[in-house]
């Protein structure tokens, strides 16, 4: 049975910033692309936002993660189908 402070689930502490440091990865330049859509107002080609849907899908993985337990001990079932659901997308 692991313990309060047992980390050795899932990569610890380092395994749980994973999903993190995905959605700021994927953010940062949907952000831009938005800025220079909006404050730019800059018309973007059909590749462009087929490319922003495809980040959005992505990122519902991490983002299902982080949503469904704040437990760095989760279950792996949990991690292995929010990260397939970012393979997919």
């Amino acid at each position: 049975m692991p313990s309060a402070t047992d980390h050795s689930a899932n990569g610890g502490r380092l395994g749980w910033m994973l999903p993190h440091f995905f959605l700021g990865a994927i953010s940062v330049p949907l952000l831009a692309a938005f800025w220079v859509e909006f404050i730019w107002q800059e018309a973007p080609c059909t590749l462009c936002l087929l490319q922003r849907m495809c980040m959005l899908l992505a990122g519902m993985g991490p983002l299902w993660i982080l949503s469904q337990q704040a437990d760095p001990l989760a279950p792996l079932a949990l991690w292995s189908r929010g990260f397939g659901i970012s393979v997919l997308a």
